[in-house]
């Protein structure tokens, strides 16, 4: 089975015109290949809240997985096929989801 890199590369084949000659001769850099293959997408209202200066790396990123609802809560993975308890870790009243966790948890409240 291959990995989505791999898979992402070769659908990406065709669009690079640099030859292995060229890359051979160390006439590309890494950086023009990555912005002739990347696609950009437009800029979310909310990065400004996530990515500035001085940011904590750790906390950007959970935030940034909460807000596209990608942490990996108990029904997330239950929902790809893990067994887990389902329960939440802090209370054990409820389904772990992430509204629960952030919002209605009576742990969460407290903290």
């Amino acid at each position: 089975m291959s990995s989505w890199n791999w898979r992402r590369m070769l659908k990406l084949k065709p669009l690079v015109t640099v030859t292995s000659q060229q890359i051979a001769n160390a006439k590309v850099s890494a950086s023009r290949l990555l912005e002739a293959i990347r696609t950009r997408g437009i800029k979310v209202e909310w990065h400004c809240l996530l990515w500035f200066p001085l940011h904590v790396p750790k906390h950007s990123l959970i935030a940034w997985m909460v807000i596209l609802n990608r942490l990996p809560t108990w029904d997330r993975l239950l929902a790809f096929g893990i067994s887990v308890d389902t329960y939440c870790f802090f209370c054990i009243d409820a389904v772990e989801k992430r509204d629960y966790i952030f919002f209605e948890c009576n742990f969460s409240r407290k903290v």
